[in-house]
């Protein structure tokens, strides 16, 4: 496990695995992003 190449279950879990976390967890920051601007929290 110490090589620096990628293994065809890497790359699938870098593609099919990783891509819908970011995505989540983009969609997850926006989502609290409008909360907190909903909620005037910056208000000044």
């Amino acid at each position: 496990m110490s090589t620096s190449a990628l293994t065809p279950y890497q790359i699938w879990y870098l593609g099919i695995g990783g891509f819908p976390a970011i995505l989540f967890g983009v969609l997850y920051l926006g989502q609290v992003r409008l909360d907190l601007y909903s909620n005037n929290i910056f208000d000044p």
